[in-house]
């Protein structure tokens, strides 16, 4: 829906949806990871029963309580600060300040209530209610995403208007995922009440998250913060286009880190080591079998695709060699996800931790210093240093600590197998587009061939694939593990 909210908005409007996006990683770090401890307090006490109804029922009500009153702290905040960034943060040439100030207002009420869903979330993919999950999030995310065109088209093609839309659906979203967690957690006595001893339980790891989060922040956001400063809204605007296009990658696999992490904290707590390997191991190929052959295609057909997809080709040319260098360090940020769900199904926060603050000391000057020199395009270039020497260095050293000598399997088995058939596949069809039918045109239907064509040649290299499917059809919720 992007290029029609840049058709009824405008690209500095649309610069104003990408500062959005930033405020709400940006406060991410106020989760305190309670969220991923719900998460895997609901799976462990599943798995080894350790937890009674009563208990879980009361640590979800505390949790939610901190979640909303963190809402309420989080848009006061942004109110309070609305003025000073409408005032002197933001670059803007054709929006006056009153608007970016009233915009920033709303923004605030859309993370507040959006704040709260990441915990109800977190619960029910403990519960291992995914599929029930997906659905309410798919009605939900389509009603915010092409709901608000309605509003834009008939009522008002205006910022202020496309934001208070996302406060609505936001706040029925949060009310309607509240209802179908609490009625899935089963008590005998309903009674629940608010429990600092709850509390009590979870703070290690949850603190161990929260330091893990607050360094991923400056890893994530520090490149976004920055150029919001330095730029003007419009070319920030670019940036932020580029880069919802590499994050578009985490749609093909947080379906896999969401089914998995549940089950690798059950068999973590449970001591079933063989069990985790090979759920472990299947993860880290299918991420993989998906993630390297659609990065590839996106890098070597970059401005054809955007042209489809934009059809702007001054925005195309301002963003494609943007979107090849984040979608490339992108994919190596998501190739690590399944070795970290690994670190927190053990609970080693502190890997994490350090990882990241070593990441920051170096990443942090660099955006700086690159920026400055080359702009938006030394910030891609940072992004994807980082993720590459995260994979090469990380790994090893969490293997080392959790599944001793599954290092070669990872990266041989895992990830340069599916890797030399994506490129083989992609490079194949980029030549012959290059050499031999150069004039072909491009549109939605060849673009979705395209991909369908080179993932399906990767994933002849899954192991039993066939077997796979055919669980997973016939919804066999082991499946991962065997």
């Amino acid at each position: 829906m992007v290029p029609v909210y840049i058709k009824y908005l405008g690209i500095e409007s649309y610069g104003l949806v990408g500062f959005y996006t930033t405020l709400v990683s940006s406060f991410a770090i106020l989760d305190f990871g309670l969220s991923t401890t719900l998460n895997r307090e609901i799976a462990k006490s599943k798995a080894i029963n350790t937890t009674n109804p009563a208990q879980l029922r009361n640590l979800v009500f505390t949790l939610e309580t901190v979640y909303w009153i963190m809402g309420l702290v989080i848009c006061l905040t942004v109110l309070l600060l609305s003025g000073v960034i409408a005032n002197y943060w933001l670059k803007a040439e054709h929006i006056s300040a009153a608007t970016i100030q009233k915009s920033i207002f709303l923004m605030g009420l859309v993370i507040a209530f959006q704040w709260p869903i990441s915990l109800y979330h977190g619960g029910m993919m403990g519960m291992e209610k995914q599929v029930l999950f997906n659905i309410i999030s798919a009605i939900m995310m389509t009603l915010r995403a092409v709901g608000v065109v309605f509003i834009l088209v008939f009522v008002s093609a205006t910022i202020e208007a496309f934001f208070i839309w996302q406060v609505v659906i936001n706040l029925l979203y949060a009310l309607w995922i509240r209802y179908v967690v609490w009625k899935h957690l089963t008590v005998e006595k309903p009674k629940k009440q608010f429990s600092v001893a709850s509390l009590k339980t979870i703070w290690r790891f949850a603190a161990g998250l929260t330091s893990t989060g607050i360094i991923t922040f400056f890893l994530t956001q520090a490149d976004k913060i920055l150029l919001s400063k330095i730029l003007p809204l419009q070319e920030f605007a670019y940036y932020t286009l580029a880069f919802t296009v590499a994050s578009s990658l985490n749609n093909f696999t947080t379906p896999i880190s969401t089914a998995v992490f549940p089950k690798f904290s059950a068999f973590a707590a449970s001591h079933q080591t063989e069990a985790l390997k090979n759920v472990y191991h299947h993860a880290s190929r299918l991420t993989a079998t998906i993630i390297i052959p659609v990065s590839l295609t996106l890098v070597l057909f970059t401005p054809e695709i955007l042209m489809v997809w934009l059809k702007n080709a001054d925005t195309v040319l301002h963003t494609t060699n943007l979107v090849r260098l984040l979608v490339i360090g992108t994919m190596f940020n998501t190739i690590m996800m399944t070795p970290y769900l690994l670190t927190l199904a053990f609970g080693w926060t502190r890997f994490g931790f350090y990882q990241n603050l070593i990441a920051a000391i170096i990443m942090v000057p660099l955006l700086f210093w690159w920026t400055n020199l080359y702009g938006a395009i030394g910030a891609t270039f940072v992004w994807l240093s980082i993720n590459v020497c995260i994979v090469v260095i990380s790994v090893p050293l969490i293997h080392r600590k959790v599944l001793a000598g599954q290092t070669k399997k990872w990266y041989i088995n895992d990830n340069l197998v599916p890797l030399l058939y994506a490129v083989l596949s992609s490079l194949a069809i980029w030549l012959l587009y290059k050499y031999c039918f150069f004039n072909f045109k491009f549109n939605y239907f060849s673009i979705i061939l395209l991909f369908g064509f080179i993932c399906t040649v990767s994933f002849f290299q899954f192991p039993k694939l066939s077997q796979y499917i055919s669980k997973i059809l016939k919804g066999n919720s082991d499946v991962i593990s065997k």
